[in-house]
């Protein structure tokens, strides 16, 4: 099933976790880093690799503290024996630094994927390697405010390294990334304007940081049913070797795969 909506849980808030299964997010993921204090880093690797192991009802992901925090190498020890479904490294540069992760959870007897997390001018520069540095990289993502900051870009600035990021994915042979988190918690308005751009730019979805941000990228990233709908007689068309639907739209190579990502995107829903 395509993931629309991930959800980070701050792995120290027992509560936090606890609600996580009640939400509607498609994907979980425990937070060991930026949302979790420094004092209380010790707490949250322990309750999140306790949750992971126990949470079988949806797919889970963990983000991990990154290079150069003393803390990676002891969070990829916690969570390699939980069957987490993958792994996110923040703050990744190179090629290199995904194969390090890529080893240790080798090393670690984990089938964790690697979801390298980039922040950084070097990190989207590198996009495209990065995506293809190891057979366990699942997909890639990127950190929108410490890439604003390494930039001095506003929101407006961000759009050539989404685009980047976009394409990296699928010059890889990779899903649709999710978009960063929307930070601006109650502005439903704007985090639907930016979940539409980001679709129109090839977004498969949104990572979140509250509950209440899922239902609006859930109606975003969802194909109407009238896509759907455009999508299937697209391709029954092509079945019968047609070239034009009734409102005169061409049916080709380009057409048909536009119309299978729908259906993709819906399958199982």
């Amino acid at each position: 099933m395509t993931v629309r909506s991930a959800l980070y849980v701050a792995a120290h808030r027992a509560e936090h976790l606890a609600k996580a299964l009640s939400t509607e997010a498609d994907a979980l993921v425990v937070e060991l880093e930026d949302g979790v204090p420094a004092d209380a880093k010790r707490q949250a690797r322990a309750a999140g690799a306790e949750f992971l192991a126990t949470t079988a009802t949806r797919r889970t992901e963990v983000r991990v503290n990154g290079f150069g925090t003393g803390l990676l190498l002891d969070d990829l020890r916690a969570v390699a024996p939980t069957g987490v479904a993958a792994v996110r490294v923040p703050k990744v540069q190179s090629v290199d630094d995904v194969r390090f992760v890529a080893r240790l959870l080798e090393e670690l007897g984990s089938d964790a994927g690697v979801v390298p997390i980039l922040e950084s001018a070097v990190g989207i520069a590198g996009a495209v390697e990065i995506a293809r540095a190891h057979e366990r990289v699942v997909g890639i993502l990127m950190g929108e405010e410490d890439l604003k900051a390494d930039l001095g870009y506003g929101d407006r600035g961000l759009v050539a390294a989404r685009s980047a990021v976009v394409l990296a994915a699928r010059a890889a042979g990779l899903p649709a990334p999710l978009q960063s988190v929307w930070t601006r918690l109650g502005d439903e308005a704007g985090l639907r304007a930016d979940c539409e751009d980001g679709r129109e730019l090839g977004f498969g979805g949104r990572s979140v940081i509250h509950p209440s941000q899922v239902a609006v990228v859930h109606e975003v990233y969802t194909p109407t049913d009238s896509e759907v709908a455009e999508a299937r007689a697209v391709l029954a068309l092509a079945g019968r070797g047609g070239t034009v639907l009734a409102d005169g739209q061409f049916v080709d190579d380009a057409s048909v795969a536009r119309a299978r990502r729908v259906l993709d995107a819906v399958a199982g829903r």
